[in-house]
């Protein structure tokens, strides 16, 4: 349990790099943190959200590396838990504006 749950955390913080890459390519700049705008924090949530589906979607079907407990409210189209896929909508934000903070 406790290795899973590292795992998992590893796989977050390489999610959020890369997010955070990304947006950094597009803008040209890794400082757009200092002062980004709607756009940025929509491409660094979406890169987010996007890696996470894949990653939930090939974990709990073909590779079977993990299950939902019965408790898990999950997309029917989909089948991923709400779970991973509210936290990747509301961290980035969440991140972008703790940063933020901490830079000024």
């Amino acid at each position: 349990m406790t290795r899973n749950c590292t795992l998992a955390t590893v796989g977050d913080v390489g999610i959020s790099l890369v997010s955070f890459w990304t947006v950094a390519a597009i803008s040209k700049s890794r400082q757009w943190v200092h002062q980004p705008s709607r756009r940025q924090i929509s491409i660094f949530t979406l890169v987010g959200v996007v890696i996470t589906v894949v990653f939930e979607v090939l974990a709990t079907g073909p590779l079977g590396v993990w299950a939902y407990a019965e408790s898990m409210p999950t997309l029917p189209f989909l089948g991923i838990g709400l779970v991973p896929l509210f936290m990747w909508l509301l961290m980035p934000p969440l991140t972008i504006w703790f940063v933020k903070r901490q830079l000024c």
